[in-house]
């Protein structure tokens, strides 16, 4: 089950997919007059893998960034729940009637 959760993760396809590009980059860049030579192929596939590991490095650091803030909301929600002492229903009422006087 490892393995496979390991050959479908977005960062091994990905891998797979840049790989792809920098290979055809590189056995048709001959054809274009300006990638004739090795060092702007090679330019390219660098570039790309560059591209690919700053693209999935933010994509990581977002899903931990929103983990984290779902984590802290549904603790502190816990916490204001266990602390709430009916209060809060009056108070959603009472705003709920204030809303409807406001004349937006």
């Amino acid at each position: 089950m490892a393995i496979l959760r390991l050959l479908l993760s977005r960062w091994l396809l990905s891998l797979v997919g840049a790989a792809i590009l920098a290979a055809l980059a590189w056995e048709f860049g001959p054809l274009l007059p300006a990638l004739e030579s090795w060092v702007p192929r090679l330019g390219i596939a660098l570039g790309l893998l560059l591209v690919w590991a700053v693209a999935n490095l933010l994509l990581d650091l977002r899903r931990r960034r929103r983990e984290r803030v779902l984590e802290a909301g549904v603790t502190d929600g816990a916490a204001v729940a266990r602390a709430d002492d009916g209060a809060s229903g009056r108070w959603r009422r009472w705003a709920s009637g204030w809303r409807r006087r406001w004349p937006c």
